[in-house]
């Protein structure tokens, strides 16, 4: 991960929630057991930080990282899932040239398009990454 998050990552978990905030609930949820309106009831032990912190660590199939890529149609679209696609157009492209290229071109397995790539980790550290360059310092 990158290092400590200002203000306690309340500014960077705001801006997480904002953009993609229904798809971090269920994936806290889901991978957790945590709700995330605990960060707002003191003593739960569940600060922002911790939050953007175990964020940084869903696994690339979660509906943030889908979010984070684009929206829910890029759930299930792993690495392995795109190396898979790639597999199945090689050998369907390679079975329409041994056999003489002969009618129509085979179309290539479609995919989601990625508006970002990367892992889930790292995606989301952009993601916070990008919100503070966007945000003012106070002095």
């Amino acid at each position: 991960m990158g290092g400590a998050h200002p203000a306690g990552g309340s500014l960077a978990l705001g801006q997480l929630i904002t953009d993609h905030g229904a798809a971090l609930l269920a994936d806290l949820l889901r991978f957790y057991g945590l709700d995330l309106a605990d960060v707002l009831r003191p003593g739960s032990g569940l600060s922002p930080r911790r939050v953007l912190a175990l964020a940084e660590q869903l696994p690339e199939d979660s509906a943030t990282v889908a979010s984070l890529r684009g929206g829910p149609e890029h759930r299930g679209w792993t690495g392995d899932r795109y190396l898979l696609a790639a597999l199945a157009d090689a050998a369907r492209l390679g079975n329409w040239q041994r056999g003489g290229g002969h009618g129509r071109r085979p179309q290539p397995v479609a995919r989601p398009r990625l508006r970002r790539r990367g892992a889930a980790a790292g995606l989301i550290s952009r993601t916070i990454a990008g919100h503070r360059a966007r945000t003012p310092r106070k002095s």
